[in-house]
């Protein structure tokens, strides 16, 4: 008797061609990625024109300093606020909602001139939305992820975030740039990002109310890390936020300053799993005087001998050695944290961990405007270098006061997913690891952060330490 060819197949036909397994991970994500991706061409197209315009309209650096950092004060806004308004009117509405008032925000920027009242307050609500919008794309990024892939989407979605970022940072040479074609381009961009996610059949994740570690609390937990995390919105918030302008002040063409800024970007995604990796397998505080290094040596060659050379070459590659080492700080910080906290105190503690580096990122333009009005030039990356010697001295002095966490005892390095900023990172730390009942079941005190489940080195923060914090 024959036998019945399978249903829906003829029987002689050839079996269904093996599907590349990059992209049977990137289908259940594919909307997530288009509308993330048109969004962060957008927001790198901005980030770049803004400050080259307000410069070109002959405002001083103190007030392009003050407009980047009201985008960093609206991210930390958003950070705080988009996860209730997610609670309240779901994922979709609320990325659609952000996108569109983003989208119109970057339109007011030609029709009202360059006005700094204005365009301060449009930077405000445009790191607002943004903050908003990546909280949404990380927690539902996250909830689609298991325990066997959830470090290949996240790589996925990092290189495709920076792939945008670097498109749109050269998107600033469209031909009337100066005009509006800019903010046509990147309101264009932003809007269209809802399209995919508005269609999107991905269920959307359920968001638990946040519970946040206070900074002060953090710090007697570990010093290096709450310390690092503010450093990091430091240097971040400063190059990101005055970059271009000191680009232009070295006598960079928009070409080149686009070239300059996505040496950054790309330094920063090559990075993220080296470092991550030495930072799981040796001392992380190490590790960090490593990357404070490359910081260090990489901002003061640029300020002393590469700007000064006039080559382009030299200029990239000290930009990419800077992103690299900016953008890794973060992640170590926070992971040296973890270290020292119990797991069902995580999201808890990164939320502190990212109010520390919010303040960072604020005063980083600030600061970086009046250095650069101050010192001339060359006073951005002498500032950064400053900033790096300072820190690993402390991360010094740390070394000193406390041996490090054994390596069983370590979680691993989370990389940051978005180039922009770490606010969501709380979204992915360990979702899908099935907790232990007796642990998931103590209850957040403030007055005690955890330790080691076992008992091991840890701070007894309610006043008697049971060793030095880290």
């Amino acid at each position: 008797m024959p036998v019945a060819a399978p249903r829906g197949r003829h029987r002689d036909s050839p079996p269904p061609a093996k599907v590349p397994r990059m992209l049977r991970q990137i289908a259940p994500i594919s909307t997530l990625l288009s509308g993330n991706s048109l969004m962060m061409v957008g927001t790198a197209l901005l980030g770049i024109a803004v400050p080259l315009e307000m410069r070109a309209a002959g405002l001083s650096s103190s007030m392009i300093g003050l407009a980047m950092s009201a985008f960093f004060a609206g991210q930390m806004l958003g950070a705080l606020r988009g996860r209730t308004l997610i609670q309240r009117v779901g994922h979709i509405r609320v990325f659609s909602a952000l996108s569109a008032l983003f989208a119109g925000t970057a339109m007011i920027y030609h029709l009202a001139g360059v006005e700094p009242a204005v365009w301060i307050a449009m930077r405000l609500i445009q790191g607002f939305c943004f903050a908003g919008i990546v909280a949404t794309m990380e927690s539902w990024l996250s909830e689609r992820a298991t325990q066997q892939n959830r470090g290949q989407l996240f790589g996925i979605y990092m290189v495709v975030g920076a792939v945008a970022v670097i498109a749109g940072q050269f998107l600033v040479n469209l031909e009337g740039s100066a005009a509006s074609a800019t903010y046509m381009v990147a309101a264009l961009a932003v809007a269209l990002s809802i399209v995919p996610i508005a269609l999107t059949r991905t269920p959307a994740p359920r968001i638990d109310d946040l519970e946040m570690l206070s900074v002060r609390l953090l710090y007697r937990v570990s010093p290096t890390g709450m310390v690092g995390a503010a450093v990091s919105g430091l240097l971040i918030g400063s190059f990101s936020g005055l970059g271009p302008v000191y680009a232009a002040e070295i006598g960079l063409s928009t070409l080149q300053i686009s070239a300059f800024m996505a040496s950054a970007v790309l330094g920063a995604a090559l990075a993220q799993f080296p470092v991550g990796r030495l930072s799981d397998t040796h001392d992380r505080r190490i590790v960090l005087l490593g990357v404070l290094a490359t910081v260090t040596i990489s901002t003061a060659a640029l300020a002393w001998l590469v700007a000064p050379s006039g080559s382009l070459a030299l200029v990239l590659l000290a930009g990419g050695a800077i992103g690299a080492g900016i953008n890794t700080v973060y992640p170590i910080a926070a992971a040296q944290t973890l270290d020292h906290v119990s797991r069902p105190r995580y999201v808890a503690a990164m939320s502190g961990l990212l109010a520390a580096y919010s303040a960072g990122a604020i005063a980083g333009p600030l600061v970086a405007a009046v250095v650069l009005e101050l010192a001339g030039s060359a006073g951005l990356p002498l500032m950064l270098t400053t900033i790096a010697v300072a820190f690993g001295a402390f991360t010094g002095h740390r070394m000193i006061a406390r041996n490090p966490v054994p390596d069983s005892r370590q979680e691993p390095v989370q990389p940051a997913h978005s180039l922009y900023t770490p606010a969501t990172t709380e979204f992915d730390l360990y979702p899908a690891t099935d907790p232990d009942p007796a642990t998931e079941a103590e209850p957040l005190d403030p007055r005690d952060t955890g330790g080691y489940p076992d008992g091991g080195e840890a701070a007894d923060v309610a006043g008697t330490p049971t060793s030095k914090a880290a």
